[in-house]
Order: C-alpha cells, then sequence, then structure tokens
C-alpha cells in the first residue's frame, strides 16, 4: 500500500506492506483483505517511521534513479541497434 497526504505537495513516498495470514501466499478472491487488517496500518499513518513493514522514497530520489534508468535504457538501445 502507498500512502499520499492530499492537498500536500509530496516530498516522500511512503509503502506499508500488509503481509497475508499464517497460512496464506498472498490476498486474492478467496481469501479477500478485511478491514480489520488496515488497523496497524491507520494506527500508524500518524507517528510514521520506517520499521519492518514501512519504508519510504524521497521524491527526489526517486527522480534521480529514473534518470538513471533512462540513461541506461539509451545505453543499452545503442549497444543493441546495428
Amino acid at each position: 500500500m502507498t500512502a499520499y497526504e492530499q492537498g500536500k505537495a509530496a516530498k516522500e513516498v511512503w509503502f506499508y506492506e500488509i503481509l497475508p495470514p499464517a497460512g496464506h501466499k498472498k490476498y486474492n478472491k478467496t481469501n479477500p483483505m478485511q478491514y480489520d487488517v488496515f488497523a496497524a496500518c491507520i494506527e500508524w499513518w500518524n507517528k510514521r517511521a520506517e520499521n519492518e513493514n514501512t519504508w519510504q522514497f524521497s521524491i527526489a530520489g526517486i527522480l534521480e534513479k529514473e534518470k538513471q534508468i533512462v540513461y541506461l535504457l539509451d545505453e543499452i538501445k545503442q549497444l543493441v541497434q546495428p
């Protein structure tokens, strides 16, 4: 799950991983997410800090990585084209 605050320019993007219950590999049609699985995320939201289920990336860092990826893709295209 990604989290954003509406109405504010994002400086970072937070990610919160909600793991499926024990004995299940993933959530799906026959094992859907229930509202109560969001309780820990909702509690965490107002005092955000990285932990084993959360992480964040700065927007500046994401944009820099994007530039690096585009550069590498251009380099690969030049190597592959005859």
